[in-house]
């Protein structure tokens, strides 16, 4: 996958994935305050994938991704505390 920085409107880090073309998608992080006086850390991944991507996405990329994102939340949560 290639992907390319962007500036997203209330992002802390965005992505768009360019390449391939039957998995276009954007990527990004934010940050809200909470009323209580914490932070809300929230990763959306929007998009699709097409065709034999789609398998690809779902079977190997999705659940990798998932994990790698949870222990980003995790090491964020360490080190705030």
């Amino acid at each position: 996958m290639l992907w390319r920085p962007v500036e997203r409107d209330g992002a802390v880090l965005a992505y768009d994935i360019v390449e391939p073309d039957t998995f276009r998608a954007s990527h990004w992080f934010e940050v809200a305050p909470e009323s209580e006086g914490g932070a809300l850390l929230r990763h959306t991944v929007a998009g699709e994938a097409l065709g034999e991507f789609e398998q690809v996405w779902r079977d190997r990329i999705e659940p990798l991704h998932n994990a790698y994102i949870e222990a980003v939340f995790d090491r964020a949560e360490e080190a705030l505390a």
